[in-house]
């Protein structure tokens, strides 16, 4: 019995160590190498404790070795964000700009019900009042309503404005991201033209956004972090 406690408590100071040197977002949504390392290290964790002949470290090994990859596999992709690209999924629109995109919904096995639940927990009643329902990377699906359905609306104060939609990111630390172009018909000609208008160029941008209404926002890369 005595074993049994020394190996629990080595084996919750090491998990507790390992999820907080992998992140805090551990603790909060998942997405899919984080939710494989956690349920393997949770899964790894047992063995020498239902089987007390096995040693500690067959469990000690796996789960430093786990840890050592997610950590080394979050700093590649920060270091190289092409790899981002590949190995995380992209946002999916179900519905964007007001209109159901029922081929992406069935491609993602989401019924009509299933969505409706959802615009029900985020206290949207109608489906015509949401202009985005976006499934994020890690499964969970946020909701956008048309500003005329937000609380205090312009239609409620009888003005008469353009829904700017979301932001959407053209370059994120000088990378074009092409399937957003593609989303917005926008060309590479116009992008050159904007950062030309700015004297920048892709390489130099950290951060650029634009919104439905073509609004455009630009971070420069910080000059310290560039050299």
């Amino acid at each position: 019995m005595l074993v049994i406690f020394i190996r629990t408590v080595i084996l919750f100071i090491l998990l507790n160590i390992a999820l907080r040197i992998m992140g805090k977002r551990h603790m909060g949504e998942l997405d899919i190498s984080e939710f494989v390392t956690t349920l393997m290290i949770s899964e790894i964790a047992t063995v020498p404790l239902e089987n007390p002949s096995t040693p500690i470290l067959i469990s000690l090994i796996p789960i430093i070795t786990l840890m050592t990859l997610e950590i080394c596999s979050s700093v590649i992709i920060l270091k190289i964000p092409k790899l981002k690209t590949v190995l995380n999924p992209k946002p999916n629109f179900l519905i964007y700009r007001g209109m159901i995109d029922q081929a992406e919904l069935k491609r993602l096995r989401i019924s009509v019900n299933e969505l409706m639940s959802v615009l029900r927990q985020n206290n949207v009643s109608n489906i015509s009042d949401v202009n985005y329902a976006i499934m994020e990377p890690n499964a969970k699906i946020t909701v956008i309503a048309k500003r005329r359905s937000s609380p205090l609306t312009p239609d409620d104060l009888k003005i008469s404005i353009t829904d700017s939609g979301i932001p959407h990111v053209l370059i994120e630390d000088g990378i074009v991201n092409l399937h957003n172009m593609q989303l917005l018909n926008k060309d590479r000609e116009w992008l050159d033209g904007v950062l030309r208008r700015n004297d920048l160029n892709a390489h130099e941008v950290f951060l650029m956004t634009v919104d439905d209404s073509d609004s455009i926002y630009i971070i420069r890369k910080d000059a310290k972090r560039a050299k």
